[in-house]
């Protein structure tokens, strides 16, 4: 019986534990309890390749129904290219007892191939003889395998192309298969300062296209919007037509073309239908994008080669060489071109005015042997030539060839016309390859890498120093002449596994024309890396084999440590994102096997963002680092904690029996962080708010969970911090409503549905219109008129509350200018626009605003700037710096909605403020009647609001003017007139008014 076989792989211990319970009978029912429950596809073939038994997961991943394939010939699945190498595979594994290894494409029901890498094994004896194979699919695999071999194709034919339209169709030819793009365009730009035409290039599936696209400002084409782009943009569903274009699109990806910082061309992939396009597609893109920028940067620099190869073609052909004529009696020169004064700087009448000038331009050194090379040779009737070296005007040393032609009269040779050659460069570069001929006898001693040659015997007959250090050769060997064949010995003796070795070696033998590459193990635990080549001499005569031998042992240690890295958090230690996914599938795979269930945490810091700015990143990691210690000491063994990115960590919870066991270790997690952690002598407070979602089937997926777990920790940020919430059903339809929203709402923004309306402030006193407060609104096309209290809260988190309030205030500042101008007075029409949290607290909003104020015209202090409690009192500090900024480009500031806020007055006091509005809350309380403690009104007796008398006396003593908002009754204003309220707005005068209706208003106010 053979020995057993050591598992070398997954696939190959299922083979093994199969093969044990298969031996006997009484094993049978765990044999197939283990098969049915694997999630790699395992069957039984029979002698003849027929299907004896299909593990559940085999009908599961194929699609095919296994009743059907009992008794089936197995190789009817196996995509025909594949076959012969399984089969090869099977014999083996059924006639020996080695396991059989494949890779190879099995069909699925709907048509498609997928691959699968495969272990077969034989059991059993005589014809009881069978084949269990256990397959685990590695589709996705292949796929990235097919990518990178695609790009490193496209990387060799892109390059060699001479014009944009040989890189667009290798481009095309390459990734079409790959990409579902039915249209690729590759757009040029000449210049940057060419803004008004392109040069398109593109290929579709039926042809090719070349043509001039002009910009026109009316024709909605993503190519002129990708130029000022610097990264890709992708547009999954686009109603837009490319104009001047044949083909449709409905969905596309620019990548935009970098060169020396700027944008010289543009590579667009579109489809013809709405598509999603995926990360791995976009990769592609992008990808696909690098090669062509550099490609397209070397049809740029092969053109101006091409232009500058002519121009120099016409001045080598003039300047190639000095012409003369001689008197072969005299060696008087008749003749000299005037290249001769450029190359040696003598002037041409010392050349043809002196008989013996030509030999004093000559080198000292060579004077007698080129006058007696003349001599023997200047009544020769046949051509001849010399060398020698020539001095310049200024001394400079020129190598020369002279090519000599005479002209012979009457058998007499009357006259020598020649050619005098520069070839400095050509013995310079001899001398370069005799010392480089030295230099690389010298590199083969000098090499980091062990050398040595083989001769076709299997002898070592050469090798380099370095070879006998890495092999520990010894000394009496090394001079040792005929005994180097001992050499070999001592190699083999230093390997962990000679046998191999020698395997190796008598393959290559058999394949001189072979080369290898691959890793040895020594004994003492040093790592080598091995190359092999054929040594050929001219002709193709092999005398031998090259080895070079690289010690990569630390390299290998540091890949490890790399390995390590990629899956662990570089700051904490934690696994990382991928790890924490890859562990999450995992313990889902194990689910229904244990009758328990897991728990998948979200956990978020809460206002994190207060130690960075104010202790610093550093600081803000050591709190990091912290936070990943206590999560660690607060869970159980076997938990998982991950730092997902910036301050969010996940938890993997598993082998729980219900929400509670969940409830109780989310909570001692909170507890955790409850101790405040010091940093620099300082405390600081940190809490985090916790999403959990939970799982009790392996039918879950991983990202699902997250993603629930996301959306449930947002519910608890939402519900005050420092709190989890449970995920629920109800939870994700929020979030997708809120996701819906922001979508639309970035349409909106996109689109122009968000339009202004313009509220009056009226001066109390006089009822005249003083200025006016921007609101913006949104008009939906579907859901009509949406309330800013259900889209302003998304565009804060989101971001697009930044776009949204620059457009706000750049069209309010716009509109009161023009109102202005059409109502001038001498009191002039102020502006009163709200400023978000983010906007505030941005790093430019000082220079935003004086941007907007010079672009519009807009008198600095005729516009108000209105923040609220929560914004200004979030860096209290901060706030300070920027609102003095802020006062001195001389525009007006108020708190809004004050006193529904938590200010410290002594903040209020530091402010730079010009104003307080007091928020409607506080005026709806004028006029209504006061209740005792029973609850009965007291006769004859109206409330005033304390807190608006407090408000309305801290503004007068701070020199701050004072704003009622919600103004609806006679009553109200009565009362606030009393109080001494200077400003007011609500429905007693208008409601909220376009800039039509306001421009009426201010008519009628002012006639």
């Amino acid at each position: 019986m053979a020995a057993p076989i050591a598992p070398k792989g997954p696939l190959d211990a299922q083979l093994l534990d199969l093969q044990s319970l298969h031996t006997t009978q009484a094993s049978a029912e765990r044999y197939r309890a283990i098969a049915d429950s694997s999630f790699d596809l395992i069957c039984e073939l029979d002698a003849e390749a027929h299907l004896v038994y299909l593990s559940p997961s085999f009908g599961s991943t194929t699609g095919l129904e296994l009743g059907r394939l009992v008794g089936s010939p197995f190789f009817e699945l196996v995509h025909p290219e594949d076959t012969p190498s399984l089969v090869t595979e099977y014999t083996a594994a059924l006639s020996g007892s080695r396991v059989g290894r494949a890779q190879h494409r099995l069909r699925h029901a709907n048509g498609d191939w997928r691959w699968f890498e495969s272990a077969l094994k034989g059991v059993g004896q005589g014809d009881e003889r069978r084949i269990v194979m256990v397959s685990r699919e590695i589709t996705a695999r292949q796929r990235h395998q097919l990518e990178l071999e695609t790009l490193i194709a496209l990387s060799k034919k892109v390059h060699v192309q001479s014009d944009l339209a040989g890189i667009c169709t290798s481009i095309w030819e390459h990734l079409h298969p790959l990409l579902p793009a039915t249209a690729l365009l590759l757009a040029w730009r000449d210049s940057p300062a060419n803004l008004h035409s392109l040069e398109v290039y593109g290929a579709t599936p039926t042809a090719s296209l070349r043509q001039s696209v002009m910009r026109a400002p009316d024709v909605q084409c993503p190519l002129w919007e990708a130029f000022a782009q610097e990264s890709q943009h992708v547009q999954n569903t686009w109603d837009g037509a490319l104009t001047g274009f044949d083909f449709p699109c409905r969905s596309f990806v620019t990548v935009p073309l970098r060169a020396d910082d700027a944008t010289v061309g543009v590579l667009f992939f579109g489809s013809d239908r709405p598509f999603v396009w995926t990360e791995d597609f976009v990769r592609l893109c992008l990808m696909a994008g690098e090669q062509a920028a550099v490609a397209v940067r070397g049809v740029g620099l092969l053109q101006v080669a091409r232009e500058a190869e002519g121009r120099y073609r016409a001045l080598v052909t003039d300047i190639d060489a000095i012409v003369w004529e001689n008197d072969a009696a005299t060696l008087q020169p008749t003749f000299v071109s005037p290249q001769v004064v450029a190359w040696l700087g003598y002037p041409l009448e010392k050349w043809l005015g002196d008989a013996t000038f030509w030999l004093q331009a000559v080198h000292p050194q060579d004077r007698k042997r080129v006058l007696d090379k003349v001599k023997a040779n200047c009544q020769r009737p046949e051509p001849w030539q010399f060398e020698f070296r020539a001095l310049s005007s200024e001394g400079r040393e020129i190598s020369m060839r002279c090519l000599v032609t005479p002209e012979v009269q009457d058998g007499h040779v009357v006259k020598a016309r020649g050619l005098a050659l520069d070839v400095t460069e050509r013995a310079r570069h001899l001398d370069e390859i005799l010392e480089s001929n030295a230099i690389l006898a010298a590199t083969l001693e000098a090499s980091a890498d062990g050398i040595c040659l083989v001769n076709e015997t299997g002898n070592v007959v050469s090798f380099n120093q370095r070879f006998a250090e890495m092999w520990q050769i010894p000394a009496e060997l090394i001079d040792a002449g005929d005994e180097k064949r001992q050499i070999m010995a001592c190699v083999l003796a230093a390997m962990s596994l000679p046998d191999e070795f020698v395997e190796k070696m008598n393959f290559l033998r058999r394949n001189p024309a072979s080369s290898s590459r691959d890793e040895v193990q020594l004994r003492d635990g040093r790592i080598l890396e091995r190359y092999s080549a054929p040594a050929l001499a001219q002709g193709g005569r092999s005398f031998g084999r090259v080895w070079t031998f690289s010690d990569i042992t630390e390299r290998t240690q540091y890949e490890r440590q790399l390995a390590h890295q990629a899956f662990h958090d570089a700051l904490t230690e934690l696994p990382n994102r991928t790890l924490f996914l890859d562990r999450v599938e995992h313990a889902l795979s194990r689910l229904d096997r244990r009758g328990k269930a897991l728990a998948v945490l979200f956990l978020d810091l809460d206002r994190f963002k207060l130690v960075n700015d104010t202790m610093g990143h550093e600081r803000g990691d050591d709190v990091l680092r912290e936070v990943s210690r206590r999560l660690m000491g607060s869970l159980r063994p076997g938990d998982t904690a991950a730092r997902f990115g910036g301050d969010e960590f996940t938890l993997l919870l598993e082998d729980l029996s219900d929400v509670e066991d969940a409830k109780t270790i989310t909570e001692r997690l909170i507890e955790s962080l409850h101790e405040p952690i010091k940093i620099e002598g300082r405390d600081f407070d940190i809490t985090a708010s916790i999403g959990v979602a939970m799982s009790f089937s392996a039918q879950d997926k991983a990202s699902d969970l997250l993603r629930n777990a996301d959306i449930a920790m947002y519910r608890a940020k939402n519900k005050g911090k420092a709190r989890y919430e449970i995920f629920d059903n109800a939870m994700s339809a929020v979030a997708l409503e809120r996701l819906q929203l922001e979508v639309e709402l970035r349409q909106a923004v996109k689109w122009g549905q968000l339009h202004l309306v313009y509220q009056p402030l009226i001066d109390l006193e006089t009822n005249q219109v003083i200025g006016t407060e921007a609101l913006v609104r949104w008009q939906h096309p579907e859901r009509g008129l949406i309330s800013p209290a259900e889209f302003i809260p998304i565009a804060e988190e989101s971001g697009m509350i930044l776009p949204i309030g620059q457009w706000v205030l750049r069209e309010a500042c716009r509109q009161a200018r023009e109102w202005q101008l059409q109502f001038p007075s001498d009191r002039a029409l102020k502006m009163s626009v709200n400023l978000s949290a983010r906007q505030f607290l941005g790093n430019d909003v000082v220079a935003e605003v004086k941007q907007i104020l010079e672009e519009t015209g807009l008198y600095a202090g005729d516009l108000e700037l209105e923040l609220t409690e929560s914004a200004v009192m979030e860096d209290a500090e901060a706030t300070v710096t920027t609102l003095e900024e802020l006062k001195k480009l001389g525009v007006k500031l108020a708190i809004d909605d004050f006193g529904t806020g938590y200010s410290s007055l002594a903040y209020i006091e530091r402010f730079p403020l010009d104003a307080l509005k007091i928020d409607r809350s506080f005026v709806a309380q004028i006029g209504k009647v006061a209740k005792n403690g029973n609850g009965h009104a007291k006769t004859g007796i109206r409330e005033r609001s304390v807190i608006m008398q407090a408000v309305q006396t801290l503004g007068h003593g701070l020199g701050m003017e004072i704003t009622a908002e919600g103004i609806e009754t006679s009553e109200q204003l009565a009362e606030l007139r009393d109080m001494g309220c200077a400003i007011g707005q609500g429905y007693l005068w208008a409601e909220p008014l376009s800039s039509s209706a306001l421009f009426d208003l201010l008519g009628q106010k002012n006639r």
